[in-house]
């Protein structure tokens, strides 16, 4: 067997992190098998199969399939940065969250909320004692 040939039969392997994340994705938002995926994204099951095995790049067309379809968030599949999808449902209320991504989101918000109380406790404890100095003064005066 010639080089040329060994190297033909060689399949390129694509980023497996991107691989696994598309997986993760298909499970969560589109289709728990990779045959009712690809009848839901109009392809073929071996597509999916070889884009989870990292056996093939997801290409630009169908990304923006995705992100039309379903709201990937590109920079999250490329990179693992922020959430999965660009919409994010919100949560009901007593709704348990069970995404780490989630959970991290939701104590980023509610950490500024509580800054932004802190604030403005502070403020009006401040209003209020130079309020209460006034009227002291006033009565003293009187």
């Amino acid at each position: 067997m010639t080089k040329e040939s060994s190297a033909i039969k060689e399949r390129p392997t694509y980023d497996k992190d991107i691989a696994k994340r598309f997986a993760q994705f298909r499970l969560k938002y589109i289709a728990d098998s990779q045959a009712q995926a690809a009848r839901e994204l109009k392809c073929n099951q071996a597509k999916i199969s070889l884009i989870e095995s990292a056996g093939q790049s997801v290409d630009y067309k169908f990304v923006a399939l995705l992100i039309k379809k379903y709201q990937l968030n590109a920079e999250w599949l490329s990179t693992g940065i922020g959430n999965m999808r660009l919409k994010q449902e919100p949560q009901k209320a007593g709704e348990l969250i069970t995404n780490i991504a989630d959970l991290k989101s939701e104590i980023e918000i509610l950490k500024k909320a509580i800054m932004i109380m802190q604030v403005n406790q502070n403020h009006f404890i401040k209003v209020i004692q130079k309020f209460m100095d006034e009227n002291n003064k006033s009565s003293d005066l009187s």
